[in-house]
């Protein structure tokens, strides 16, 4: 997996907006990292359904999500000029 055109935000709770390249070269774009009330996690691209509830259209593993949080998590930290410790 590679991070592809990260861009901070700091809009509500949004820290970075990024694509994600998987090793397939399938390009997923519009994913977000939010600091939560719990530590960050990422926000997948999603669509608000007749159940007014949003789905997210990608799934992955939690082993995947974990290795893409803590990816995204150095991406992050590079780009904003801090160490993981200061951010995270």
């Amino acid at each position: 997996m590679k991070i592809d055109r990260m861009s901070l935000e700091e809009h509500k709770s949004i820290r970075a907006k990024f694509n994600l390249i998987t090793e397939e070269n399938i390009e997923i774009k519009f994913l977000k990292l939010i600091e939560g009330k719990n530590g960050y996690f990422l926000s997948f691209p999603s669509y608000k359904g007749s159940d007014n509830k949003y789905h997210d259209y990608v799934y992955m593993s939690k082993e995947m999500k974990d290795d893409l949080l803590e990816l995204v998590k150095v991406e992050y930290s590079k780009l904003s000029g801090s160490s993981d410790d200061d951010v995270f």
